[in-house]
């Protein structure tokens, strides 16, 4: 029988620096397979599809030259994906 997985609450904030943005990812429960992505944006990551402990803060650096076009930080937000295991049972 399955355990029923909690929605580990992600929260993401995104920090723009000069040639990088910081992501900042937390959760209030625990989340596995947390996955980042932008909708319409190719970019490299830092890190991706990680496990996040409740409390626990991640960071994750994405360098301006390795998204696929120029874009600011407001159009970074509209294009965020976060999900985990949790979001593929909805």
């Amino acid at each position: 029988m399955w355990n029923t997985i909690t929605n580990p609450k992600l929260d993401i904030d995104i920090i723009e620096n000069d040639n990088s943005f910081t992501l900042v990812i937390n959760c209030k429960f625990y989340a596995k397979f947390v996955e980042i992505d932008f909708t319409e944006i190719d970019a490299i990551f830092s890190d991706n599809y990680f496990d996040l402990s409740a409390g626990d803060i991640k960071t994750i650096q994405v360098k301006k030259e390795d998204l696929s076009s120029l874009v600011s930080i407001d159009e970074l937000r509209q294009q965020l994906k976060i999900r985990s295991l949790f979001d593929t049972f909805e």
